[in-house]
Parts: C-alpha cells; sequence; structure tokens
C-alpha cells in the first residue's frame, strides 16, 4: 500500500502505510528499504538513516547490502 500511495503523490500516506506494516511486521527489511527512501525525498534524513540501518541488520543479499551502505553514507 505505501509504494502505491507513494506512486500516486501520496507522501505522507504512503509513510503511514510503511510504518503501519512495520507495525505488522518489524523485521520486514524491504518496508525498511522503501520508507527510507521516501523519508530521504522528504528531507527527514535521520529517520531515514534509522531505516537503513534496520534494513542492514535484516538483509542477507550482498548486492543490495551495498546499496544500503552506500544510501546510508550518502545521507550522513
Amino acid at each position: 500500500m505505501g509504494i502505491v500511495l507513494e506512486s500516486l503523490g501520496e507522501l505522507e500516506e504512503a509513510v503511514g502505510a510503511h510504518r503501519t506494516a512495520l507495525k505488522v511486521a518489524p523485521g520486514y527489511a524491504d518496508v525498511h528499504c522503501h520508507l527510507a527512501e521516501l523519508l530521504k525525498r522528504l528531507g527527514q534524513c535521520d529517520r531515514a538513516r534509522e531505516h537503513w540501518s534496520a534494513y542492514l541488520r535484516r538483509e542477507t543479499d550482498k548486492e543490495w547490502l551495498r546499496y544500503a551502505q552506500a544510501r546510508l553514507q550518502s545521507s550522513e
């Protein structure tokens, strides 16, 4: 739902949908990834970093891990 809302330009609603998803499944790495990107777009870099860090703790695919590490460093 968060991705759909974001594609419709409903960014704040998308943030809420991603947060709801994390309440249901806090360990779901992809939600952290999407939420981090969205928060960075909204200029909330500190919050984005939190979700990149959470994503890094959960993701196992090396290519995505490199991507997430680069995104985390670019938001510092």
